[in-house]
């Protein structure tokens, strides 16, 4: 498998950040010495529009590990939001 494989991987309508990663991740240890900048722009042009996403193009991470410790941010924020809508409608009683 080669770096434009990596291309392929999109994020799917209403995918969790944190299963685009789990993906992409899996698909990056299969190709040898992925690019760093390459990754970036890769996730960049795949994800759909969020704040990660934009906080990728406004400063582009300088390692692959600075890129996954910037998702996982993201992850957590996306979580607790989603966290906390769900136990705000079950305190409305829209379970």
């Amino acid at each position: 498998m080669n770096e434009t494989h990596l291309f392929t991987i999109r994020q799917k309508e209403n995918e969790p950040l944190r299963d685009y990663m789990q993906r992409l991740v899996e698909a990056v240890h299969e190709v040898p010495h992925v690019n760093h900048e390459l990754l970036a722009r890769i996730i960049q042009q795949n994800l759909l529009p969020e704040r990660f996403k934009e906080s990728i193009a406004e400063k582009p991470p300088s390692t692959i590990e600075d890129l996954f410790m910037l998702s996982q941010k993201y992850i957590r924020i996306g979580e607790s939001n989603a966290l906390d809508h769900s136990l705000s409608g079950k305190r409305d009683g829209r379970v």
